[in-house]
């Protein structure tokens, strides 16, 4: 069998996967969260699924419902996905098995526009009670896609758009003229500017009590969370978590091969320091035969602060290289998590918001996951109630702390494939 015909029946599988989640996604999400498509997209064939994206809208308080739903779907379907947050109003989602192809999906909270040379944003939250009154949703989608072309300065009449001008104006037949599809219909015969337009969508959105709100204090945010990420994110280190016996060292371990600014570091190294651990921990606090394990979870607390003065100073205890670093702190702010004995089940620790908060953020972080089956197969070390329980916490943590990038990687796949995933996010 050629290479090319191999590449091509390779892609034609991905697709198909790829496609079935993407099914799965519309058909299910919509009776757990409130979200809908933007704008309908021109699809001559299945391949153009895998160019440009797909823009949907969102509430901020269905996105820990969003990431749990697409994180258990991907585990079991051997569906990698880079998930980005270095946006002000959107989170982006980008769906890969091997590279590829991709499937990019694009979820925002707010709609940004521009006025007057000044970029805004109508709130989601206004849209979405709006939608709840039972008026006509295609009006203000229009009115929302003619404020998108003139922010983007896009092409009136490229393919793409004379597809959506022609969806919009389906969705209005034997209606009333709205005033969207007039500005639609006027745009077509040239009858009016970009700007005029934008404008007029504005006005028509704003009557429908849509509220809109400056970005000049957000831009002024925006500068100074720039700074704060600059001087305080961990931009060497790369988390890399998930369950034991997910395959965390070994795809690391390949990952790092022939890189030599790159070396992998155990987390539980940055707490057992033998000054510390050995003639302090173990000689004052450890019980009789008690595993190391167990004992870890007893000192939660000591493990928080003395990781959190440790990981500073390990790029330059590593002399300046970068970190694949095994597991986080997320993995000691819940206890019990090894030993559930009888009926007991993983809790927050007392000061978990605390920490949480002050909790290093890194710039990347990779998350990993499998089938459960899988990992109960492999050498799986914790109740899968602990597994579930701070698979959770790592969610919460994802979103909490805005981590700017963001790799999720199913060991569904052959390890080739996971570690040419993690290799191409680290560069």
């Amino acid at each position: 069998m050629s290479r090319a015909v191999h590449n091509l029946e390779k892609e034609n599988k991905e697709a198909a996967v790829l496609l079935g989640f993407f099914e799965r996604l519309k058909k299910e999400l919509p009776s757990k969260i409130s979200f809908l498509q933007l704008r309908p997209k021109r699809l001559t064939s299945a391949a153009d699924n895998f160019q440009g994206d797909f823009d949907y809208l969102i509430r901020k308080r269905d996105l820990p419902v969003l990431l749990d739903w697409v994180y258990e779907q991907c585990k079991n379907s051997g569906i990698n996905f880079e998930f980005q947050q270095k946006f002000r109003n959107k989170k982006k989602f980008i769906f890969f098995i091997s590279e590829e192809l991709s499937l990019t999906l694009e979820f925002w909270v707010n709609i940004e526009f521009t006025s007057g040379g000044i970029i805004r944003y109508f709130s989601g939250e206004s849209i979405f009670k709006f939608f709840s009154s039972g008026v006509n949703k295609h009006e203000i989608l229009a009115l929302i896609y003619i404020t998108h072309l003139y922010h983007k300065q896009k092409n009136v009449f490229s393919a793409e758009n004379s597809f959506r001008f022609s969806e919009f104006k389906k969705a209005f037949f034997n209606k009333d003229i709205s005033e969207s599809l007039r500005i639609l219909q006027e745009l077509q015969k040239k009858e009016i500017s970009l700007e005029a337009a934008n404008e007029r969508a504005i006005t028509a959105l704003k009557s429908h009590g849509i509220l809109d709100n400056r970005n000049d204090f957000l831009k002024l945010k925006f500068i100074a969370e720039r700074v704060w990420i600059k001087l305080f994110y961990l931009h060497q280190t790369v988390p890399v978590v998930g369950p034991d016996g997910v395959g965390k060292g070994i795809v690391s371990e390949n990952t790092i091969t022939k890189m030599p600014k790159w070396t992998s570091f155990r987390f539980k190294d940055l707490y057992r320091m033998r000054i510390f651990y050995k003639h302090l921990v173990l000689r004052f606090f450890s019980r009789k035969d008690e595993p190391k394990n167990k004992l870890d979870e007893r000192i939660g607390y000591y493990i928080f602060f003395v990781a959190l003065a440790s990981i500073r100073i390990l790029p330059v205890y590593l002399w300046r290289k970068k970190v694949l670093l095994d597991r986080y702190y997320l993995d000691y702010y819940a206890t019990p998590v090894r030993y559930l004995e009888g009926n007991r089940k993983p809790k927050k620790m007392k000061l978990y918001k605390l920490m949480l908060f002050l909790t290093p953020v890194p710039m990347k972080m990779v998350f990993m996951g499998c089938r459960d089956k899988s990992l109960q197969e492999r050498k799986n070390e914790l109740p899968m109630a602990s597994v579930y329980y701070l698979q959770d916490l790592y969610i919460e943590f994802i979103l909490a702390k805005k981590i700017p990038r963001m790799l999720f990687l199913s060991t569904e796949n052959p390890i080739d494939i996971s570690t040419k995933g993690m290799k191409a996010f680290i560069k």
